[in-house]
């Protein structure tokens, strides 16, 4: 691998004559596209498969019931490519996935294969030994069984090295941005539909990835949503919906399959055609990829990148400009990581130092990557595109230097719209209500190169509350680097119920390309802050076949929970957890919210125990909680406690207990 990682020195495609690419692969390899070839190649993918369930059971479902709704996924269908005519390859299950995988019938049955033992070519080794990455998310047995190839050995005790728990997969910008360059998610029997509603999947899907396709929208990143089959029906016509910034959104009728979605897939990164993905009848997907963005290249102190040769085929390195509205300052960013203009493509010059326009051949000389600080990275030279200075002559030549993320490496990319800035909502951790408390919004210019014009700041609040500004909303400009502050007067009603409540910022400026977002949330004064809570004690857990961690219900994160152990062992009922409430508090109530999706573990029969001390126990509450979704309060007697103990006695299937957050209520005086 080192040989691959470590192929290449030179600037092969760059202005002027390169040397002979090497034999071995390079990992900076751009994708196989070529000219205007319109194929894409995301920074990452990210697939989801789901199971055995038909177009029509998802798409076109006359049903009214709320188990067969799926609002989400139908959202999903708006926003991105949606293939009207895509199919699973064969029946049962277990196949398709190596379709979609290797492009191979390989495997003909439901039957796992041994590990090690499926001997094709397929997506995870080409992305690998061609320099990219390849992770699989999963709650299934390790490895998991549509992993089991030959050429992608495991450890000793058959750990995949692939294989991620579906815990793993991130759930913040920073996490996104670590992601493997393509990405396999399987969920559960209830979170894949398999065993669970069409409406449990579809809560599973937009807890699970919303975050992402957000982000992927503004990170050249994709995401895919697929079934592996119909579940057994003649026709095999499934569900495949594809968003990101380079699918524009429709339907689209072209007749694929797991293999087309496969062949496109290996063609975003330049990978060979396997299996049978090689076939003639086996097309890649072009139809929906939106290449065609056109704005200037435009960094710091009013400078605008400019092919300023009379001759766009002339060679000469391209100069900086003062902005304006000339075609000489335009500039297409595709999807392949080129920027173009008359045809050529923006390049490297061979001694990584300057840039120009060549032919377009799609390698790394030719591919720019917008980064999160604002720079836009060359591949092949690993430098940044830079203005030489704040007060320089028109026609100075852009610049590659060594990537500082400073001003002068700022860029506003064509087609790109960047976190160039960032908008923060301070709360009090605790309101009064009926009073007013300050809060501040904060808004930061963070990595754009040009300030920003008119800029206003605006808060959202809770339905019966106010919000009064008591410092200007609005900024003539915000420089780069800068920060503006606003306060607000904000008050909750007298009789607002306790809980947690959101505030919503929003902030704008001239010629705004999106609108800026920031939360705060805020506790009613008897609401202990779940920040201040910690888990104490907890007799059982599972940590090996998911995240069921006890932690996870004191994350705020309803599609987290706590489950105790399945994986292997099951301990018996009954099951219990302690609060460490963080100080001794009187208190007043339990909330309970079950597991969102899959019903193992929802507690039936409950007790509910104070301490002061963790030694003597006084029973506060017995009952019996209803199978539901539903968040369920237990109301206590305001019994001075530092720890509170749930004990699940029974529960409404399984020996298990779960719980996806639990929250405290105390008395306020």
């Amino acid at each position: 691998m080192a040989s691959a990682l470590l192929a290449s020195i030179a600037l092969p495609g760059a202005i002027a004559a390169a040397a002979e690419a090497p034999d071995a692969p390079s990992s900076t390899e751009s994708s196989v596209v070529v000219g205007s070839t319109a194929v894409p190649r995301p920074d990452h993918v990210v697939m989801v498969m789901m199971e055995n369930k038909g177009y029509d059971d998802i798409l076109n479902n006359p049903s009214t019931k709320p188990q067969d709704q799926v609002p989400y996924i139908k959202s999903l269908e708006t926003q991105g490519a949606s293939f009207t005519s895509s199919y699973g390859v064969t029946h049962p299950s277990l196949p398709n996935y190596y379709s979609l995988l290797s492009g191979s019938d390989i495997v003909k049955t439901s039957a796992w294969p041994a590990p090690e033992s499926v001997d094709t070519d397929n997506l995870p080794n080409q992305l690998v030994t061609h320099g990219y990455s390849f992770a699989d998310y999963a709650d299934q047995g390790r490895p998991t069984q549509w992993l089991r190839y030959k050429n992608i050995p495991g450890t000793a005790d058959n750990l995949n090295p692939m294989d991620k728990r579906l815990a793993d997969f991130p759930t913040t910008p920073a996490g996104f941005e670590a992601l493997p360059t393509v990405s396999f998610v399987v969920g559960n029997g209830d979170q894949s539909m398999h065993d669970g509603t069409l409406a449990q999947g579809d809560a599973w899907v937009k807890a699970k990835f919303d975050s992402y396709i957000q982000w992927a929208k503004t990170h050249n990143s994709l995401f895919i949503l697929t079934w592996d089959e119909d579940d057994f029906t003649p026709a095999n016509h499934i569900p495949t919906i594809m968003v990101g910034p380079m699918a524009r959104a429709s339907e689209y009728d072209q007749k694929i399959n797991h293999y087309n979605v496969l062949r496109t897939l290996l063609d975003m990164y330049g990978l060979d055609h396997i299996n049978h993905t090689a076939d003639a009848d086996v097309s890649t997907i072009t139809d929906p990829w939106d290449l065609s963005k056109t704005e200037p290249l435009r960094g710091m102190a009013g400078r605008c990148l400019e092919n300023h040769q009379t001759n766009p085929a002339e060679p000469g390195a391209l100069g900086m400009w003062h902005c304006e509205a000339a075609a000489n300052q335009q500039w297409i960013r595709h999807a392949d990581g080129t920027i173009r203009q008359s045809g050529k493509c923006l390049a490297a010059t061979p001694d990584g130092n300057t840039t120009g326009l060549a032919d377009c051949d799609g390698t790394p000389a030719q591919t720019w990557q917008p980064k999160a600080d604002g720079s836009l990275l060359n591949q092949a030279s690993g430098r940044c595109l830079t203005v030489p200075g704040p007060d320089i002559a028109n026609g100075t030549p852009a610049e590659l230097r060594d990537c500082d993320g400073k001003l002068q490496q700022r860029w506003e990319v064509p087609g790109f719209v960047g976190v160039h800035h960032s908008l923060t909502v301070d709360t009090p951790s605790v309101f009064k209500p009926g009073s007013a408390v300050t809060v501040t919004t904060t808004y930061t210019n963070d990595s754009s190169p040009v300030a920003l014009s008119d800029a206003s700041v605006s808060l959202t609040v809770p339905s019966g509350w106010t919000a009064e500004p008591t410092s200007p909303t609005t900024f003539n400009q915000v420089q780069p680097d800068q920060s503006v502050k606003t306060t607000w007067a904000v008050t909750a009603p007298a009789d607002a119920k306790p809980d947690a409540y959101t505030l919503s910022a929003q902030a704008t400026y001239k010629n705004a390309k999106n609108t800026d977002k920031g939360t705060g949330t805020t506790f009613h004064p008897a609401i202990v802050p779940q920040g201040q809570m910690r888990v104490a004690e907890v007799d059982s857990e599972e940590t090996v076949g998911e995240d069921g961690r006890a932690a996870n219900v004191l994350d705020g994160n309803p599609a987290t929970i706590w489950h105790t152990r399945w994986y292997g062992e099951k301990d018996p009922l009954p099951h219990h957890i302690v609060l460490d409430l963080g100080e001794e508090l009187e208190v007043t109530g339990l909330r309970y919210l079950p597991r969102q999706t899959g019903v193992n573990g929802r507690i039936a029969g409950y007790e509910v125990w104070a301490s002061t001390d963790r030694t003597a126990w006084t029973n506060l509450a017995t009952g019996t909680f209803a199978n539901t979704t539903a968040e369920q309060t237990v109301t206590l007697n305001g019994t001075p406690a530092r720890y509170l103990k749930l004990v699940a006695t029974s529960s409404h299937a399984g020996p298990y207990t779960s719980a996806a957050e639990l929250n405290v209520t105390r008395a306020v005086h």
